[in-house]
């Protein structure tokens, strides 16, 4: 809570969708640091992707025009990434699938 949006980091972006504070912020951060590299993760790769895709749907689906061709992006290059665990490549791309359903599911309601 006391740092400028430009000194956050990964955790900290974490941690605040985690804890569902400053959603709008951490949201748009996330968005910021996923676009340079999709598998972020401070403990493991795709740790962002997956915190995201539980963050507060209330200010989520207001991003998902931004969230979209970053799925897309990140289901190919999630072909040829070289993963540290075949569980954390599994993890990730039920995330991706998931996530694209969601969308989905909300332009279609």
């Amino acid at each position: 809570m006391n740092k400028e949006v430009d000194q956050l980091t990964v955790a900290d972006v974490c941690r605040m969708l985690r804890q569902k504070i400053c959603s709008v912020v951490a949201i748009g951060k996330a968005i910021e640091f996923l676009d340079k590299d999709p598998f972020i993760g401070e403990l493991y790769e795709g740790q962002l992707m997956l915190t995201l895709y539980n963050a507060k749907e209330k200010y989520l689906c207001k991003r998902y025009d931004d969230i979209e061709p970053l799925l897309e992006k990140s289901a190919l290059l999630s072909r040829n990434h070289v993963w540290e665990s075949e569980y954390e490549k599994f993890d990730y791309i039920q995330t991706l699938e998931a996530f694209a359903k969601k969308i989905r599911d909300s332009k279609e309601n």
